[in-house]
């Protein structure tokens, strides 16, 4: 029955990627509610009638008691991927703050990849020190791509935990490429 259930929880991620729009709230709490009766009146039914004398009425009880409940792993796993990506989709960038320059304060997360003319490093955005807010519209998480100066002006290095100040642009994310596969 583990395997089953993992395999529900896999199948229900790839069913909410292939779908166009997210799934709404209530549907998803109707049908949750839908399934929790319907095992509940599975184990009623298999509990409090005569039907514990029937061998194959009780096996088929079972059976169905056992696909409700993947049915139910299925529609958990979905509200659980509905509520990742509605986070993941809030979290993006305003089109009014694209190719704008911004002073955002970021804390550096990933390791510093040295590409020859630029290095590239994951951050974090901070709250700013005045307002102690986060500016509306930049997300949490960003990729920053910072050119490098001169050789001789070079004074500082950048490394994970360090916490910086600068003027950005913001782009949104393009290409066909994917950064972090082939």
């Amino acid at each position: 029955m583990g395997r089953l259930i993992a395999l529900s929880i896999v199948v229900a991620s790839v069913f909410l990627q292939n779908l166009s729009v997210l799934p709404q709230w209530a549907d998803i709490f109707s049908l949750t509610l839908l399934l929790c009766a319907l095992l509940t009146s599975s184990k009623g039914v298999l509990r409090f009638s005569v039907i514990e004398k029937n061998q194959y009425a009780k096996r088929a009880i079972c059976i169905v008691t056992r696909i409700l409940i993947l049915l139910l792993v299925f529609i958990i796993s979905v509200a659980w991927s509905t509520w990742r990506a509605e986070k993941r989709i809030a979290d993006r960038l305003s089109t009014s703050l694209e190719n704008v320059v911004s002073r955002v304060p970021f804390q550096v997360i990933g390791l510093v990849q040295d590409q020859g003319d630029s290095f590239r490093f994951e951050a974090a955005v901070l709250a700013n020190d005045q307002t102690g807010t986060r500016l509306a519209g930049i997300p949490q998480h960003i990729q920053v791509v910072w050119r490098k100066p001169s050789q001789d002006r070079m004074t500082h290095t950048i490394r994970p935990g360090q916490i910086w100040r600068a003027a950005l642009i913001f782009r949104s994310p393009r290409g066909a490429l994917n950064p972090h596969g082939f």
